[in-house]
């Protein structure tokens, strides 16, 4: 239906929106040759001994055609993916809120550019979830402490935006209390926080997110960037929150056309631009303009890294596009110390053993498993 008459069922948007995802995956993954730079490499180094957080270095590479994708007309579906997306930004239905911290409110679920969201129940042992507890934690009303949280960005991805953007100034948690201690993030405001720094910008910050010299920072897996938008539900005390998870929000459908529409077009049109900078507008962020194919290709990827944090696509941004592989082994050590090294095998599942030995179309298992 064009609208569906039970909220968080989908309807023709919802179907259109998919299938722009679907049109771009396909052409992205299909195309023959080309470079992405992605902001990335190393977290930290080791300094006599401690560990010093690295920020980002922009590394080229050379993308991979996806496996199952070859000999598709990647221009075609480039095209049919800007068409679709066309679709769901002409039908009128879909606005962006004004600001970031309007997106992640329980008053608007289900409104403005939420296009499909997960319905969910607070404190219900079957609706409810625990989204909110594990990324950024529940509240102890015992003694205001954060419980949980476990699951956070990284500090290359914070130092992605610009200093004003509100995805960081509003959308982290910056001050916390746990274990009896204040706890502050990022540690690159050590100055701010500890007062060494009195510019006016250093004073205006400390006021914001109430930094005392006496908070605590670390690099360590304890201080990272936990964002605010899962703080969207009725009561954070609750371990099984009512955080209605994104599926599809307004911001990918514009970067999808942004992206289709740089890649049919051989680079830029003015309206791949205006799409992204209505998004980079609400959220407080300098305009983009005019840049090579190459570059915008890759400023686009970057800004869905900004923009749909958490939100289940930028694993797939990098498979799709062909460089998972050489983006993720560039990490090196994360904030955890834990070192992994991605190979080949890890582009796809194994195949269960009960559909090999059932299903006999299937000759073996997939490369490496």
């Amino acid at each position: 239906p064009a609208a569906s008459a039970v909220v968080g069922h989908p309807n023709q948007t919802v179907a259109k929106s998919l299938l722009a995802k679907v049109y771009v995956t396909m052409a992205s993954g299909s195309l023959a040759s080309g470079q992405v730079t992605v902001m990335g490499g190393p977290t930290y180094k080791l300094v006599a001994g401690k560990r010093v957080l690295l920020s980002p270095v922009a590394l080229t590479h050379t993308k991979t055609v996806v496996g199952g994708l070859e000999g598709l007309n990647s221009t075609d579906y480039f095209k049919l993916a800007r068409d679709k997306a066309q679709e769901v930004m002409s039908s009128g239905v879909y606005t962006l809120f004004p600001t970031h911290a309007e997106v992640w409110t329980v008053g608007n679920q289900n409104k403005g550019e939420h296009i499909w969201s997960l319905q969910t129940i607070s404190n219900d042992p079957n609706f409810g979830n625990e989204v909110s507890m594990f990324h950024i934690g529940r509240i102890n009303p015992a003694n205001s402490e954060i419980e949980g949280g476990w699951i956070a960005s990284s500090n290359h991805w914070y130092h992605l935006f610009e200093d004003n953007d509100q995805r960081i100034t509003d959308g982290v948690l910056h001050r916390w209390k746990l274990y009896g201690n204040y706890n502050y993030y990022p540690l690159s405001d050590s100055s701010v926080v500890k007062g060494t720094d009195q510019s006016a910008a250093a004073v205006a910050k400390r006021a914001r997110y109430g930094y005392l010299p006496t908070d605590q920072s670390s690099v360590d897996d304890s201080h990272v960037a936990r964002l605010r938008k899962f703080e969207a539900v009725s009561d954070r005390t609750v371990t099984r929150g009512n955080f209605n998870y994104p599926l599809l929000r307004y911001p990918d459908i514009l970067l999808i056309y942004a992206e289709a529409a740089n890649e049919a077009n051989g680079g830029p049109t003015a309206e791949a631009l205006e799409a992204v900078n209505k998004v980079r507008r609400r959220n407080g962020a300098s305009q983009v303009t005019a840049m090579s194919q190459q570059a915008f290709r890759s400023f686009v990827l970057e800004e869905r890294r900004r923009e749909l944090a958490h939100e289940g696509d930028r694993r797939w941004d990098l498979l799709r596009w062909g460089i998972y592989l050489p983006v993720m082994n560039a990490l090196d050590s994360d904030e955890n110390n834990v070192l992994k090294r991605r190979s080949s095998k890890h582009l796809l599942m194994p195949i269960p053993v009960t559909e090999l030995n059932i299903n006999h179309e299937i000759s073996g298992n997939n490369p490496g498993w």
